[in-house]
């Protein structure tokens, strides 16, 4: 198979690398269970002698998700890593990727800010991890979500 520019390799040029339909490429990217390994590993080959990515926005829009978490880490001392490490496990399991956005030990940062922040990311979800007080914790509410 030849090589070709990386930004230009479309999801058609794997198919016809591959010796099959542009369906059973989109297939091979969101439901690889779906595809028969003998299948999938032609297209995987495919997709790598070429050098094609999926295109994340495509399939965030088409999908209506991001397949990200959102950490936020007050900061990262004791078991933070330990943590962090569980909740990687956790979300790869389930397809997910993290985001984590970390603030210094005693920065100044409200729930609401944090929230403001991680809403401006590519994320489905948020996860905070208090480990100092933050001045709007008895009343931060977690801001209205928009679907896509």
């Amino acid at each position: 198979m030849a090589t070709m520019d990386k930004k230009n390799v479309s999801m058609n040029d794997v198919a016809v690398a591959a010796g099959v339909s542009l369906k059973t490429v989109s297939r091979v990217i969101n439901e690889p269970d779906s595809v028969r390994e003998s299948t999938r590993d032609r297209v995987h080959a495919a997709m790598e002698a070429l050098g094609f990515r999926a295109n994340f926005a495509a399939r965030s829009l088409k999908l209506g998700r991001y397949g990200c978490i959102g950490v936020v880490m007050f900061h990262l001392s004791g078991g933070a890593v330990d943590m962090i490490d569980g909740i990687a496990d956790a979300a790869e399991e389930r397809g997910f990727a993290l985001t984590m956005i970390k603030k210094r030990a005693g920065e100044k940062m409200t729930l609401a800010d944090a929230a403001r922040r991680m809403s401006q990311l590519p994320v489905d979800g948020m996860i905070f991890n208090l480990r100092q007080m933050v001045d709007d914790f008895d009343t931060f509410e977690a801001p209205k979500t928009s679907r896509r």
